[in-house]
C-alpha cells in the first residue's frame, strides 16, 4: 500500500507562491523543495505568529487515510 506523503505548507510574506521573496532564507527552503519534487504549498505569515518568531517556518500535516 503505497503512503501518503504529509502536506508541507511555508509560511512566508506572501500568499502568492508566484511571487518573489526578498528572503535568502525563503529562496533556499523553497528552491530545495522545487528541486526534490516535493509538493508544498505556501501562506501568507508573520513573524509574530512564528514559533520562533522567525519567518519563513513549516507546517507539517500528516494525512490519515
Amino acid at each position: 500500500m503505497p503512503s501518503k506523503s504529509p502536506t508541507l505548507t511555508i509560511f512566508r510574506d506572501r500568499d502568492d507562491p508566484g511571487a518573489y521573496t526578498w528572503s535568502p532564507f525563503v529562496v533556499k527552503l523553497e528552491a530545495r523543495l522545487r528541486f526534490s519534487h516535493l509538493p508544498y504549498t505556501t501562506q501568507a505569515g508573520t513573524p509574530s505568529a512564528s514559533p520562533k518568531g522567525k519567518l519563513p517556518y513549516v507546517r507539517i500535516e500528516e494525512s490519515n487515510g
